[in-house]
């Protein structure tokens, strides 16, 4: 890992259920290997709980690309009230 990272998974092991061990393994490696910048904004967590649940459910073949997308969409727009539009607007919203 690089020196001065922000996060480590063994520091964030003990807070993670089974479920978000292998996300935080993938978190790991991409912060020790790349830089990674995440979004500037308080919710921000719970957006990437919908995208990483809905992704892996599309993966799968549970559902529909198309429904995937559109549930996502939906779901991160009752967590950020305005949307992508909205968060464009404030600058809180990286591309």
């Amino acid at each position: 890992m690089r020196a001065g990272a922000p996060l480590s998974y063994a520091s964030m092991q003990h807070e993670a259920d089974a479920t978000n061990c292998a996300r935080l393994g993938m978190l790991e490696a991409v912060i020790s290997e790349h830089i990674l910048i995440p979004p500037k904004f308080a919710r921000y967590p719970e957006v990437e709980e919908v995208l990483w649940r809905t992704v892996q459910h599309a993966i799968a073949g549970e559902i529909e690309i198309d429904n995937a997308l559109r549930q996502m969409r939906e779901q991160i727009s009752e967590i950020v009230p305005g949307g992508v539009d909205e968060a464009k607007k404030t600058k809180r919203w990286m591309i």
